[in-house]
């Protein structure tokens, strides 16, 4: 079983009855098994099924013994209801089967509200336009992934992405630090970070898939390993085991050029009057420093969490006059700059 709370998975051979609404992942030798329950329990159509959900993922069953839509799912806070189950990959689940298993993500304390008898509404389409991507490695899969524009993009269009399971592959849009599989955004250029992240061994295929993306826009994806910009029209392929990071670009010509010159340099910094100035070609964890001309750390101005793009910070830090280095690092990229503290 997953458990949401603490983002592991749990081995439990002492489960002996699944009530109505839950699930649980089975794991198998072979595929092809067929499993014999025996007789079971279901809640009556003319019931209203409702349970709790913890913030962060929960796993759900079908209480029905029959295929319920989506659309009868609510949820008390009034957010987006984003059902996922999982068939070799994970994908967005449209109806509930029985004796199926899903899983569904929430920030907050909450509930889930079934109703076999909600009226059934056809979804709008959520963006004007769109880019799908997959990525697959062996006979694992993550293709239910969305780079998409929408005039109003607002916080609840964003979908998060599923735990990966076992020795699987996940391709995570990033946002503020977190990992999601619809990235909505609106503008008239537009950036989206993603990373592709697996243990297994060999090739890793990416394939994009845009739908109506008006012809003055240029697609661009620059592979943060290799330096280098490609076009996402024919597949990509790199070797794994990796944690390799990504950057689509949809934009204007002349912008898209400006931006990838600027990723092309990566890490940039410079000092100004005690500031610096410095470029991140991605969103991640970043640290900034002061050494001595002897190697010894004086202080440290920042570490944490920093988006893609380009910022400011103070140096205020106490040291006499003379000669230091500002050292900037990004995982496994560098940048360095000499300053004269004078007073």
């Amino acid at each position: 079983q997953y458990v949401g709370e603490k983002d592991v998975y749990i081995l439990d051979d002492g489960i002996h009855a699944v009530a109505p609404g839950e699930a649980y992942f089975l794991i198998v030798r072979d595929s092809g098994k067929v499993v014999y329950s025996g007789p079971g329990t279901t809640i009556p159509l003319s019931e209203v099924f409702s349970r709790e959900l913890i913030p962060g993922w929960n796993m759900l069953g079908n209480p029905y013994p029959v295929s319920i839509p989506v659309s009868a799912l609510s949820l008390a806070s009034g957010n987006p209801v984003r059902v996922w189950r999982y068939r070799g990959a994970w994908e967005l689940a449209d109806v509930l089967e029985p004796w199926e298993g899903y899983v569904i993500h929430v920030d907050a304390p909450d509930m889930i509200v079934i109703n076999p008898y909600a009226k059934v509404e056809n979804e709008k389409e959520e963006f004007s336009w769109k880019i799908k991507i997959s990525a697959q490695c062996g006979n694992a899969r993550d293709v239910e992934n969305v780079a998409g524009f929408a005039p109003d993009a607002v916080e609840g269009k964003d979908v998060k992405e599923p735990p990966m399971l076992g020795n699987g592959i996940s391709l995570y849009f990033v946002v503020n630090g977190e990992r999601y599989a619809v990235d909505a955004r609106s503008g008239e250029n537009l950036v989206y970070e993603f990373v592709v992240e697996t243990e297994r061994e060999g090739e890793v295929v990416l394939r994009f898939e845009p739908e109506n993306v008006p012809d003055v826009k240029e697609i661009r994806v620059f592979d943060h390993m290799t330096k280098k910009s490609f076009n996402p029209a024919e597949k990509y392929i790199f070797h794994a085991p990796c944690k390799r990071h990504f950057t689509l670009l949809v934009g204007n010509k002349g912008w898209l050029e400006k931006e990838l010159d600027k990723m092309d340099e990566g890490l940039s910094l410079r000092v100004l009057n005690s500031v610096a100035f410095f470029y991140l070609p991605r969103s991640g964890k970043v640290a900034l420093d002061v050494f001595g001309v002897d190697g010894r750390k004086i202080r440290s101005i920042y570490e944490g969490e920093m988006e893609r793009g380009e910022h400011t910070l103070p140096l205020n830090f106490s040291a006499p006059p003379g000669i230091y280095f500002l050292l900037l690092r990004m995982e496994n990229e560098k940048a360095t700059c000499k300053m004269v503290r004078l007073k």
